[in-house]
């Protein structure tokens, strides 16, 4: 279950970076001041990765496909020519855009170019009707691949009309990047993904997702100063809305996707992941890559740019990040970080089913709202969501008062949670996060280190607020014994600076303030790098031999599903001999009962006898003096004697197993784990 959840989550992360970069690629520049051109009916020199596009076979579609993508239901006007001297600082790097209609999935361009800047194209957008950045587009799709009720989506008149072509837009994009990320890997995820995200299962929390990230497109589309206490206040009951949706519909939503991404990606291609790993290498490539060089030589010297400067001149593919993990980390410690992920995957689960079990949602929008309403006032101070220090906490600490409200414990469980994960992994991975630490913030100019530490005594700052606050007016909720309640100055500040296993903490050196940063890019990298490595468990892939070290008496085949009871899947493997032989078959159906069949001794299915209920299920399956015994998850569901089987057939449950296959109609079997295994 871990490590296929985490598969999933990292695959659904790569596919929405996928996504959030299609349109990233265009942007539209004000040739008289050099800033983004943001709003509608305003024209802007076009750029593609950066550079400039030629207007050789540019067309009413191209500007309509374009303007599309970027997130207009239309193009006003567009011309091609040089207006000012600033465009010879551009390199042209698209040319010969030709489009079919007014879709960017029917259009074909090209790189090269015989081009000079007077073929510059300009270009002017209309009825911006929602805002397709990275921010909105990773807000909207994280919600769909999350285990995420009133109508957020409008359903009557123009306001409808325009839902809708937000939908159809977001679902153009989503087939789009599928064909391009997993169209190799995986075609019928890519062939079918508009039914899988968007349809059953997933319907109604696609649709009032993507409304919800109109809503929130829409609230703040011409923010210009700092985001209030009261806007967050006014977006509370949306927020609960979609959230509620998502604890009714997200769990039935996410088996769907992680089932086709089980049964029909991974089990079919055992270099699934890696294939589309590489897919995403290529699209950022493609579709990003210039975009962040630019940003990095515009922000050389500021902190973010030293750093993404130097993960970029460290990291140019997956494999240098592979490298580098098996150079810094050895075996025992990557073993130890895959089986921690998968544990946090599982524990993550039982988290989210607590929070939506306790109906957390509504008990978290009920203290959250009235507290940023009186936080916000009459909207004359406490102005910037920022900041807590001031006003804002004498304002919380005036309404928390008079109010008697608290901290529900269901969301107070989530920062307990959040603390003890920290400092697990300090402990166990304190001084391989310490060298990195070193290694990093050594690498780092003076003014940015400088930067790096106002940052955290501002942090720090801001959190001693908190949590004096917290503490004033903590709940009393049931912890652990030996738990800490609270904490979160110390939590923040034990990031800033190097703390060793005994619980002290120590300045180790002036540069270690970054420490959390590094944390937490190091874990994440960890984990992933657990995904990719082959553990004890291994996908099944149909129709491929895997070779066993040992006989199946000696050493247990295990068999990891998540079928439901009633789904139809079938569990369908054969073991064979060393010449060659059928040492035995197994087969179990999952119907409205699970019912069996050993073929050469069963010929009708029968049921198996006391399964367990859980759908997450463990199957060993061992050899035995006069038999094959089956557990389920530790519990015997079967205990087959071969002396019952036809006369003459026995034999063949008796050879010694030295390989297994599962058939194609296997369509249960998710991982299995026989020891030795080799493929």
């Amino acid at each position: 279950m871990g490590r296929s959840l985490g598969i999933n989550l990292v695959l659904l992360t790569f596919f929405l970076l996928q996504l959030a970069h299609v349109d990233g690629q265009f942007q539209l520049i004000n040739i008289a001041t050099g800033s983004l051109v943001t709003q509608r009916g305003i024209e802007g020199l076009l750029l593609y990765n950066g550079g400039t596009v030629c207007d050789d076979n540019f067309d009413d579609n191209s500007a309509q496909a374009i303007c599309k993508l970027m997130g207009h239901l239309q193009f006003i006007s567009w011309r091609s020519g040089e207006s000012n001297a600033m465009q010879n600082n551009y390199q042209i790097t698209l040319d010969d855009v030709v489009c079919n209609s007014g879709e960017w999935e029917h259009c074909t361009h090209s790189s090269a170019h015989n081009c000079d800047h007077s073929e510059d194209v300009h270009l002017t957008c209309g009825t911006r009707e929602i805002q397709i950045g990275i921010k909105m587009r990773f807000l909207v799709l994280l919600a769909l691949a999350t285990v995420v009720s009133t109508e957020l989506c409008h359903t009557k008149g123009k306001k409808a009309a325009a839902d809708r072509n937000s939908i159809n837009e977001i679902k153009a994009i989503v087939r789009t990047g599928a064909q391009f990320l997993v169209g190799s890997s995986c075609p019928f995820l890519a062939n079918n993904i508009e039914k899988i995200l968007f349809e059953k299962n997933c319907r109604a929390l696609a649709k009032q997702s993507i409304c919800y990230g109109k809503r929130v497109a829409e609230r703040y589309s011409d923010q210009t100063a700092a985001v209030s206490y009261g806007q967050l206040a006014a977006g509370v009951d949306q927020l609960m809305e979609l959230g509620n949706l998502a604890c009714d519909q997200g769990g039935a939503c996410y088996k769907q996707i992680s089932r086709v991404i089980d049964k029909k990606c991974m089990k079919k291609n055992k270099n699934f992941v890696r294939e589309t790993i590489a897919a995403a290498e290529i699209a950022y490539q493609a579709n990003a890559q210039a975009s962040v060089e630019n940003f990095v030589d515009a922000n050389s010297e500021t902190l973010l740019g030293e750093v993404a400067n130097l993960v970029m001149g460290r990291f140019s593919s997956v494999s240098d990040f592979e490298v580098f993990l098996n150079d810094f980390l050895s075996k025992d410690t990557q073993s130890q970080i895959k089986s921690d992920a998968e544990e946090a995957a599982e524990e993550v689960v039982k988290l989210a089913k607590g929070f939506c079990r306790s109906g957390c949602f509504n008990q978290s929008a009920s203290f959250i709202k009235p507290l940023f309403e009186a936080m916000h006032g009459d909207g004359d101070q406490c102005m910037d969501a920022t900041q807590f220090c001031g006003s804002c906490k004498e304002r919380a600490h005036g309404y928390l008062e008079n109010d008697g409200s608290t901290l529900p414990c269901c969301l107070d469980k989530l920062v307990q949670k959040g603390i003890e994960a920290y400092e697990y992994i300090g402990e166990q991975y304190g001084e391989k996060i310490e060298d990195l630490s070193d290694l990093v913030s050594a690498s780092l100019s003076d003014a940015a280190l400088e930067r790096a530490e106002e940052i955290k005594n501002e942090l720090t700052r801001q959190a001693g607020c908190i949590e004096e606050s917290y503490d004033e007016h903590k709940p009393v909720c049931k912890v652990k014994k030996g738990k800490k309640a609270g904490k979160i100055e110390e939590f923040l500040s034990r990031a800033s600076i190097g703390c060793i296993d005994s619980g002290v903490c120590t300045m180790k050196n002036d540069r270690n303030y970054v420490r959390l940063g590094i944390m937490i890019v190091l874990i994440s990298m960890l984990i992933f790098q657990g995904i990719l490595a082959h553990g004890d468990w291994k996908p099944a892939v149909v129709e491929t031999k895997y070779w066993l070290d040992e006989d199946l008496r000696d050493t247990p085949l295990q068999i990891k599903t998540n079928s439901s009871t009633g789904s139809g899947d079938e569990m369908n493997v054969i073991f064979f001999d060393s010449l060659g032989g059928i040492s035995g078959v197994v087969i179990l159906n999952f119907n409205e009962q699970i019912e069996y069949k050993l073929p050469f001794c069963t010929f009708d299915p029968k049921p198996l006898s006391n399964v367990p209920l859980e759908e997450n299920k463990i199957w060993t399956i061992q050899r035995t003096t006069d038999g094959i015994k089956i557990e389920c998850n530790e519990q015997i569901v079967l205990d087959y004697n071969v002396e019952h089987c036809p006369n003459g057939e026995r034999w063949v449950y008796n050879r010694v197993t030295a390989y297994i296959v599962f058939v194609e109609a296997d369509t249960a079997t998710d991982y299995f784990r026989p020891k030795g295994c080799d493929p």
